[in-house]
This record gives C-alpha cells, structure tokens and sequence, in this order.
C-alpha cells in the first residue's frame, strides 16, 4: 500500500471529524439525527475505502505472480 493512499484515508477521516466538531460548535442540535447519519455514513465510507484498497492490493498481487 502506498503512503499516498494512506494519506488520503488520513484526509478524508480528519475532514469529516472536522465538519463534525464545526457542526456541533455552530449548531448543538445537530448531534440528534445527523450525528447518526454521520457515524453510520462514516463508516460505510471507511469500508468503502478499505475494500477498494483490498481490490487494488489483491490487482497488485496478480500482476506480480
């Protein structure tokens, strides 16, 4: 795995810890409904990313056999 995916996992999870801690500073009421929404859209990212970085390693392995 190249570090430029990993950095770019890196990013994506500090922006959306960020936009979180920002909506709940502006707007306390936003943890009710769209702090589930965000952990559960989180997380499916978070899987999203990982199983196309799984594909690509697995690609990588192909090509090297």
């Amino acid at each position: 795995m190249t570090s430029a995916k990993l950095l770019r996992i890196h990013f994506t999870q500090g922006f959306l810890m960020n936009l979180l801690f920002v909506n709940l500073l502006t707007d306390p009421s936003f943890i009710s409904v769209d702090f589930f929404f965000y952990r559960f859209n989180k997380q499916v990212l978070f899987e999203c990313v990982l199983g196309k970085l799984f594909r690509e390693h697995k690609k990588d392995e192909k090509k090297f056999k």
